[in-house]
């Protein structure tokens, strides 16, 4: 058996090679006309964001600078990120409730009513029509300064497991910052 020291100590390797991790990754303020890789955490600087883009996924800002879309070119669909201010978890529930785009002139509607607790909301849709049907998910944050950011992953249905831990991992990437503090 391990003595408590020799416990102690692995736990302390354990944590600084954690946050060793955590700081390889780049931080990039997102700027249109701009591509970012993988691994790179993206600051969305207006409402104080950032996100790391996941692996083998690369994004972009668009054009209106609203939205920063997620494309890959080893996995079909996308996913995106979405934000807003002095918004509520509530408001966030209402916001998921909306019809998405998905490929193929197909369109994904909510599959029942948006969940929300105090952090935020979250929702599944399906294309629910043809051979080829689509599914997704939206996972919304809201900080307790009322900024939130919105998550959305759509693509076939056969790839749901996927984009539903790749929409978790982007979630667990989120950062909340606000005039030098940060909150995750």
């Amino acid at each position: 058996m391990m003595n408590i020291a020799m416990r102690r100590l692995l736990f302390f390797i354990l944590v600084i090679l954690i946050f060793s991790a955590r700081e390889a990754i780049s931080e990039e303020a997102v700027v249109h006309g701009v591509k970012y890789s993988g691994e790179v955490r993206v600051r969305v600087p207006v409402p104080g964001i950032s996100f790391v883009v996941p692996l083998e996924w690369e994004g972009f800002l668009s054009q209106d600078e609203d939205i920063f879309f997620l494309l890959s070119d080893t996995k079909p669909g996308y996913m995106c990120a979405t934000w807003k201010t002095g918004t509520s978890p509530e408001d966030m529930r209402d916001y998921l409730y909306q019809y998405l785009p998905g490929e193929d002139d197909q369109i994904l509607v909510p599959a029942g009513l948006p969940e929300a607790d105090e952090c935020g909301a979250a929702v599944k849709y399906t294309s629910g029509i043809g051979e080829d049907q689509y599914s997704g998910e939206a996972i919304a944050i809201v900080s307790d300064s009322g900024i939130a950011c919105a998550f959305f992953a759509v693509g076939p249905s056969e790839y749901e497991s996927y984009y539903s831990r790749i929409l978790s991992e982007l979630a667990d990437s989120l950062v909340f910052s606000i005039a030098g503090q940060e909150s995750e």
